[in-house]
């Protein structure tokens, strides 16, 4: 892999921008909510909003949801007969993936 620095040039001048939040997707990232600090009775009611926003989601775009370890269980089970929604074990800090998980860059002809 080749990185180019910002001398040689920066992803706005060779045509590159972020996508809006309502630009088609090939899939939606989400990430389990699990903190006790930011949800309240233990995640328990965000995390069934969480499901149904995934699966309505789901019913145009596929879902991967990403829960740690110690909800892996939960969240497969809570998914188990859906399958437009893929669970992957991945330790994350936060539900909210636009502002936490890595984001990428298009330049409106495909390229990424």
């Amino acid at each position: 892999m080749r990185t180019i620095t910002e001398s040689e040039s920066t992803p706005r001048a060779d045509g590159f921008f972020m996508p809006a939040e309502f630009a088609p997707q090939d899939r939606v990232w989400m990430g389990w909510p699990h903190r006790t600090d930011t949800w309240a009775h233990g995640a328990k009611p965000a995390q069934k909003q969480y499901a149904a926003i995934a699966r309505a989601i789901s019913e145009f775009t596929p879902v991967y949801m990403c829960a740690n370890q110690a909800d892996y269980a939960n969240c497969k089970a809570a998914f188990e007969n859906d399958e437009n929604v893929t669970v992957i074990e991945m330790t994350t800090d936060d539900a909210w993936f636009r502002d936490t998980a890595a984001t990428y860059v298009i330049d409106g002809k495909g390229e990424k």
